[in-house]
């Protein structure tokens, strides 16, 4: 029997494993000794972040996304072509209520966001035998991050969130294209910008925050349609079959095996 993969650790492996490596071109000291790095790509770099460099911890005090550069301020020396690892997303999935109690046990921002949230709950469409995909699912999935709703003007908002995470949802679709587990050949999305999340009321706003954090970012609705997969080996082998009777006072056989565990 082969069992279906549960599609929530499918989204958290899929996620766990994107990778966000920067290789930076040009390295400029300002007047104020902030250091402005001209990048290949800085992703969904945001201010107020961190990032390690050279085994040295530098915060984030800008993004540029037109000319792909980020400026820093840290103590420590960064050469034309270092390299470094942007910051991972986090992902959550649940209710609202679910998530928020979760999110509240976690006082740091800097340990739950940039996260992927997955709207609990959804429908999956099984397929039947015959055909090559294993299930459809539609979801809704949302790129999230802090934000300052007290001194952002909607412009700011935009800048330093919604932006960010518009190229984090653009880089989720990317891994799904990636991934042999997805059938992304007529792959389309739709994404809403939500400079301040929460309980949406259309053509009113946010009337207030769904989660206790005071995020902004992207929301995406997608129909993922996932491949069947392979069967997996059983980790032993039946080596031989030895017969013997057991004393039953009905006469029956019982048969066993010699069980031999393979690397």
């Amino acid at each position: 029997m082969v069992y279906a993969q549960e599609l929530t650790d499918i989204l958290d492996d899929l996620i766990s494993t994107m990778t966000f490596p920067v290789i930076i071109g040009n390295v400029t000291v300002n007047a104020d000794d902030s250091i402005t790095l001209e990048c290949d790509n800085i992703y969904h770099a945001q201010a107020g972040f961190e990032i390690e460099i050279n085994s040295l911890t530098y915060v984030i005090t800008e993004i540029d996304q037109a000319n792909e550069s980020i400026t820093v301020t840290g103590t420590g020396t960064i050469s034309n072509g270092d390299t470094f690892d942007m910051y991972s997303p986090f992902f959550f999935h649940g209710t609202p209520i679910a998530t928020n109690t979760e999110l509240i046990q976690e006082a740091q921002a800097l340990n739950k966001t940039p996260m992927f949230w997955l709207w609990e709950n959804f429908e999956e469409d099984w397929k039947d035998e015959e055909s090559s995909l294993e299930r459809e699912v539609e979801i809704e999935l949302f790129a999230l991050t802090q934000a300052n709703f007290e001194e952002w003007m909607t412009s700011e908002a935009y800048e330093n969130a919604i932006k960010p995470m518009k190229r984090l949802i653009e880089l989720f679709i990317q891994a799904l294209k990636d991934s042999s587990l997805f059938e992304t050949d007529f792959l389309t999305y739709r994404t809403e910008n939500y400079s301040k999340f929460g309980v949406f009321i259309r053509n009113k706003g946010a009337s207030k925050n769904l989660f206790v954090d005071k995020l902004s970012g992207v929301g995406t609705k997608i129909k993922l349609r996932i491949f069947k997969t392979e069967p997996c080996e059983p980790s032993f082998e039946v080596e031989q079959s030895i017969y013997r009777t057991l004393s039953t006072g009905d006469n029956r056989t019982l048969t066993t095996g010699d069980v031999r565990t393979t690397s």
